[in-house]
Order: C-alpha cells, then structure tokens, then sequence
C-alpha cells in the first residue's frame, strides 16, 4: 500500500465531509452570497417537488425554506482528483412552504468538482429507495 495515496485519500475524505457540512450551515444561515459561490454555475437537482431544476431554482428554495435544525453522519466519499461524490445521512428539521415537516433520516448525495476557484456542489439530492 502507498502512504502517499493512502494520506491522499483520507485528505479527500475529510475534504469532502468539510465541504458538505459547510454547505449545510450556509443554507441553514440563508447565507446567500456563500451559497453563490459553493453552487456551480451548473448545478443541478433531480429529486425536487418539479422536477430536475437549476442553480437559480433551487438557490431560491433553499434561501426560502427554513432548516430548524439537521445532523449528518455516516459519511462516505468517492474520490478522484477533481471530483467528489460524498454520500450521508441527513436528520433535518425544516419547514418547506410554510409547514414544519416530521423530522427523519434520509440519504443523501453531494458532488463536488475542483475547478479554478476551488470545490464547488455540482450536484446535491436525495437519496430515496427503489422498493
């Protein structure tokens, strides 16, 4: 086994865990101008209450919706160089068009890609069961 890569790997594990709580509190704290800059020009989200939408929808609903309060465990990151896919669970409560929603454990997926400007969401959604 190679230190070097090894070392790598954990550095993008803690990387990817960093990134994903960062975005979190800043859709909790609504702040808008951190949430511009963390959201690539191109994200994008599949599981929304319309279907895939945008950076500007979905920055719209995240900037309405209120998270009281959430908790993220069991991560796990896939990593290549520019890329990380960092799945978890997420125990959010939150209220979504003005009514509170029961709180419970869902997985969850963020992707993340290096570019010039350092990691930025490519791509955040829920993960839901097939059966």
């Amino acid at each position: 086994s190679n230190p070097i890569m090894a070392q790598t790997k954990s550095n993008l594990q803690e990387e990817g865990e960093r990134l994903t709580r960062q975005f979190w509190e800043t859709v909790k704290t609504k702040n808008k101008v951190e949430l511009e800059k963390i959201l690539a020009p191109n994200y994008q989200s599949a599981l929304h209450k319309t279907g895939v939408v945008n950076k500007a929808t979905n920055m719209a609903d995240m900037l309405g919706d209120k998270i009281d309060a959430y908790e993220l465990t069991g991560f796990n990151v896939a990593a290549t160089e520019n890329t990380l896919v960092v799945t978890y669970i997420a125990k959010v409560i939150q209220t979504i068009d003005g009514k509170t929603l029961p709180s419970k454990s869902s997985g969850r997926i963020s992707v993340w890609t290096k570019s010039k400007s350092g990691w930025q969401l490519l791509a955040h959604d829920y993960l839901k069961p097939l059966f």
